[in-house]
């Protein structure tokens, strides 16, 4: 889906912004933003589910 594309266009962009910051750092935000990704997935699968 295209949602689906755009979250991991996101995803992708924030790996490469992520590798020019200090490990610890890096790993920290990469884990808050996949963190929020997948809960901005998890919304739009609800909101899909309920429009089904």
């Amino acid at each position: 889906s295209g949602r689906l594309r755009h979250w991991l266009h996101k995803l992708q962009k924030a790996v490469r912004t992520v590798s020019h910051v200090p490990p610890q750092e890096s790993t920290a935000c990469l884990r808050a933003t996949t963190i929020r990704h997948v809960l901005q997935v998890l919304d739009n699968l609800r909101c899909a589910a309920l429009q089904d």
